[in-house]
């Protein structure tokens, strides 16, 4: 896992808020967590056009309301996502730091090791596993998608909570 902080550099505390964030296709999807067995918001955003934007003020929007101390992203540089997105990932970290959060940036890698001793390995496990844990995400699990279908937008919202709960995974390990 890479990660990149700003302020201190202890250990994630157990009160530690984060908000933990996935671009999708369409929008974004975000969890605010409160410690790692804590989800107190989450949701998923959608934009036709003006994406970047859209998706920065949103995450402004979250970081005035829930006032986090840790902004958790994936790390665009070690995977294969779109230049529109690791711009706006880059986009984010800058905001992240002109307010004084702390950054986490998580690696592909980072995300499967800290599920590997749940036994998921697909992003449908890992959703299974985090519906498991979180039981007030339970509602929104998707079905099993076939290769040919389209990725459910609810995956951002499990997708941002596997992120969030790497962080705290790796923070106490």
């Amino acid at each position: 896992m890479n990660q990149q902080r700003q302020g201190s550099s202890e250990k994630a505390k157990q009160h530690d808020v984060v908000l933990a964030v996935d671009p999708t296709v369409r929008g974004m999807g975000y969890v605010v967590m409160e410690g790692p067995d804590d989800i107190i918001d989450w949701g998923t955003t959608h934009a036709i056009v003006g994406k970047n934007s859209f998706v920065r003020r949103k995450v402004l929007r979250l970081i005035e309301y829930c006032s986090p101390d840790v902004l958790v992203i994936e790390d665009a540089a070690l995977g294969r996502r779109c230049a529109r997105v690791k711009k706006l990932l880059a986009t984010l970290e800058k905001l992240a730091r002109k307010l004084g959060l702390k950054i986490v940036k998580i690696s592909h890698g980072g995300l499967l090791e800290a599920f590997a001793n749940f036994g998921a390995s697909t992003k449908h496990e890992i959703a299974c596993r985090l519906s498991e844990y979180f039981p007030q995400l339970e509602r929104l699990l998707p079905d099993k998608r076939n290769i040919w279908d389209a990725e459910d937008t609810r995956y951002g919202v499990f997708d941002a909570a596997a992120l969030g709960f790497a962080y705290y995974f790796h923070a106490h390990e």
